[in-house]
């Protein structure tokens, strides 16, 4: 079925991203933004979004590997959208000599603290950024586009007829805990799990609605905030400016009051995107 940009969601959608944008804009105050740019669908809407917006001071950025799929597929969406790509390149040498050196152990303190795992995610390729004088944290403005999968619904696992509480919840265990398959297979582990949403993440019966919230929150508390979050310490590290759009209040605001129904597989999300393309 087509999709109408008279439809409350796309008109939901666009509304809230476009705060987002603008947010986003007014806290750059005219520096370059510098857009971590993968091959995925998250990273070029904010894109899209801020050529939309009018901002034309920007510059994408991918990393890893010479001629790894995210960066070659980074630099076909910049060139579309006539915008500057770099590479910037962090092979195992250089991060060999950065995870040995005084600088590592500093963030080591820095992130640790006493409470936090230290997160590498985005570690060495900032500390590359920051021996450069073209990326000068005075001078730039960092974005990326983490977070579109969980608000979206990305993570939910997938409903059918008479399934159970258990099977749901095995269901998304599944999804969550996919690279490591032996936790999945461990049935201790899963009682585990379900045992956290009950005492932390209140969930209190077998109505699905309340399931789904729990799932919710668990992926927040045990993904999003100790992966994601913790990750930007990086950036604050090396003392640069940042912001998540797809973070923003609105965004996030805009999401929760979705059901199920439209979350699930990023359903109304990707309607979305497939109505707003302006750079194919």
């Amino acid at each position: 079925e087509e999709i109408s940009i008279n439809n409350p969601n796309f008109k939901g959608s666009n509304r809230s991203l476009n705060t987002s944008i603008q947010n986003t804009i007014e806290k750059a105050d005219g520096r370059r933004i510098v857009l971590s740019l993968s091959a995925g669908l998250d990273s070029r809407l904010i894109l899209s979004k801020l050529l939309e917006n009018k901002y034309d001071n920007i510059e994408c950025i991918s990393w890893g590997p010479i001629g790894n799929g995210d960066s070659t597929g980074a630099k076909t969406i910049a060139k579309k959208a006539g915008v500057k790509w770099s590479h910037i390149e962090t092979d195992k040498n250089f991060c060999k000599s950065i995870f040995w050196s005084e600088l590592r152990t500093e963030f080591w303190r820095y992130s640790f603290s006493g409470v936090s795992i230290p997160n590498f995610q985005e570690f060495f390729v900032l500390a590359k950024l920051r021996e450069s004088a073209s990326y000068n944290p005075d001078e730039v403005f960092l974005l990326n586009g983490l977070s579109g999968d969980f608000n979206s619904g990305g993570h939910l696992p997938l409903l059918s007829d008479n399934m159970s509480k258990n099977q749901l919840i095995f269901n998304f265990i599944s999804k969550h805990f996919g690279l490591f398959p032996k936790l999945i297979s461990n049935l201790s582990f899963t009682d585990k799990v379900e045992t956290i949403l009950k005492d932390n993440h209140g969930l209190i019966s077998n109505n699905i609605e309340d399931i789904i919230l729990a799932l919710d929150i668990f992926e927040f508390y045990e993904r999003q905030s100790k992966w994601v979050i913790n990750g930007q310490r990086s950036l604050d590290f090396f003392e640069y400016s940042w912001y998540l759009p797809l973070w923003d209040c609105a965004v996030v605001k805009f999401f929760e009051e979705m059901n199920y129904s439209q979350r699930v597989k990023q359903s109304s999300y990707i309607d979305y995107l497939q109505k707003y393309d302006p750079y194919e």
